[in-house]
């Protein structure tokens, strides 16, 4: 092991691994160490660094060498054998690019969750495409052309259903989707609930989850909006995650909603696992999610055009359609895994297989309507 210092940076190394020190301060006999970026860092290139750490990630190390070679050695194991985003905290710039996935050579549409730097929306659609880096993964600066094209390549959605959510999405938060100059007069620039200034065309995740705006009410896993707020709360209610499971029929191996109330205690996980793959979620199903989560609202009711969006479920059914025992939907596991964690199927391998169009969505969404309007 050495102890290096290069252009006033500080470096600890063993053979195996370079660690690049923003900030070194000895108390007690240990050395507390704040990794900095160094997915692009060229001195730990040059030092012979063949893991690009993620930023941020804090550690104690012992002066004791033999214990720091320890530490090391467990920390590369964590990066080479856990998912590791929880553990080591990174940045996403301006891009698709996630430097932490990129360090372990991962698919570059690998699964990585919002960093704390990151913007999320209360779309799991929208969201997942962030996750997935379809869209700038810190979310944003996104305009029309980024999103258009974004739905098409995550989901397979044929260009005219891409445009028709695309533009819809920018006019129902008043947005223009025609980008111009800032300097251009009057319509250059836009003034955002915060009082910030973006240039017209552009917008980010946090922007669309203005409320009225494509943002509706009776969210099948987030809180409505308070009524002094304009944006909604972004947490996901892992218990209405849950809830979902109750709503199927026939029930997920007798998991119906007396016993899913009956267990609060329960988590979506349970049901997220292969043991329920062929457990799948119809239009009529949704209907049912959509119908109790109208009931439990009451009295406020969605407006027809929110309605509509509302019924949003019938893309992911077009997507991933599974037809057994003579159901067709789509796997149980799949819809509890998008809606809790705004991830792919397939532990986020899932590729689209064919198109999806906007007759395909029409015919699902009036099937999922048809059961909400059962008495």
């Amino acid at each position: 092991m050495r102890f290096l210092t290069k252009n006033g940076c500080a470096f600890f190394q063993k053979p195996s691994i370079a660690l690049p020190v923003a900030e070194t301060e000895i108390r007690d006999d240990v050395i507390h160490t704040v990794v900095a970026e160094c997915s692009e860092n060229q001195e730990a290139r040059q030092l012979g660094s063949h893991n690009a750490l993620p930023s941020l990630i804090t550690r104690e190390v012992a002066i004791d060498p033999p214990l720091f070679d320890d530490r090391c050695d467990s920390l590369l194991s964590d990066i080479k054998d856990s998912e590791g985003h929880d553990k080591f905290p990174h940045y996403h710039t301006k891009g698709k690019t996630c430097p932490f996935l990129q360090s372990r050579n991962k698919n570059k549409h690998a699964y990585c969750p919002a960093q704390k730097s990151d913007v999320r929306s209360v779309c799991p659609a929208l969201n997942t495409m962030a996750n997935h880096g379809y869209i700038s993964r810190d979310g944003r600066e996104l305009s029309f052309s980024d999103i258009y094209s974004g739905l098409m390549a995550c989901y397979g959605l044929s260009a005219a259903l891409a445009f028709v959510l695309t533009i819809g999405g920018f006019l129902l938060i008043k947005r223009s989707p025609i980008r111009l100059p800032s300097w251009f007069p009057f319509f250059g620039t836009v003034t955002n609930p915060d009082g910030s200034q973006t240039p017209a065309g552009i917008l980010d995740l946090h922007l669309i989850g203005l409320h009225g705006g494509i943002e509706y009410d009776a969210s099948l896993v987030h809180h409505d909006t308070k009524p002094e707020q304009r944006y909604p709360p972004l947490e996901i209610d892992e218990s209405w995650v849950t809830d979902l499971v109750g709503d199927v029929q026939p029930a997920a191996n007798g998991h119906n909603r007396t016993t899913v109330m009956q267990n609060p205690g329960s988590s979506w996980r349970t049901f997220a696992t292969n043991d329920y793959k062929s457990t799948l979620v119809s239009a009529a199903d949704v209907g049912y999610m959509r119908k109790r989560r109208g009931r439990e609202i009451l009295p406020k009711k969605l407006d027809g055009v929110h309605a509509e969006i509302a019924r949003g479920e019938a893309i992911v059914l077009g997507m991933w359609e599974h037809t057994s025992n003579g159901k067709s939907g789509i796997p149980l596991p799949w819809l509890l895994t998008f809606l809790a964690e705004e991830k792919l199927p397939e532990n986020g391998t899932w590729r689209p297989m064919h198109k999806q169009g906007l007759l395909d969505v029409v015919k699902r969404s009036k099937a999922i309507r048809n059961v909400q309007n059962e008495r």
